[in-house]
């Protein structure tokens, strides 16, 4: 078995030395003892409105264009009044305010207060940093 191991260690780094993306190499090596594989994840067909491809270049013409357009669909989206007024950032910040999020308040807190905090909380659910269950 220590044979093995051993041999396992020499061609690994040997395979790094060898290499001239010795990091690269080095993570390669490291997916390949933890049994994870590389896939190219390439897009084999896309449908755009009903038009089919399924040559790379006018795929990733596709994405392009759908990616640079995105913007003004967005923008167009918004309501009126935020477009058409100069101070648009600062209006569509009252708008957002106004209508997804609640106001933030923060509060100071003492060294004191911060240290009684942590020493209430319960322990028995909570996992030690080396991942094992504290009791």
């Amino acid at each position: 078995m220590k044979v093995i191991q051993e041999a396992k260690r020499m061609t690994f780094g040997t395979t790094i030395s060898k290499s001239h993306n010795k990091t690269k190499t080095t993570w390669n090596v490291i997916n390949e003892l933890l049994g994870k594989q590389h896939h190219r994840n390439e897009i084999q067909q896309l449908t755009v409105e009903g038009t089919h491809y399924t040559n790379q270049q006018c795929i990733v013409q596709e994405f392009n264009k759908y990616f640079t357009n995105i913007v003004d669909t967005i923008n167009s989206n918004k309501p009126e009044s935020l477009s058409s007024n100069t101070s648009s950032s600062h209006n569509y910040m009252q708008h957002v305010e106004r209508n997804h999020y609640l106001l933030m308040v923060f509060k100071s807190f003492s060294t004191h207060e911060i240290i009684s905090m942590i020493n209430s909380l319960k322990t028995k659910n909570s996992f030690g940093y080396d991942k094992s269950k504290n009791s």
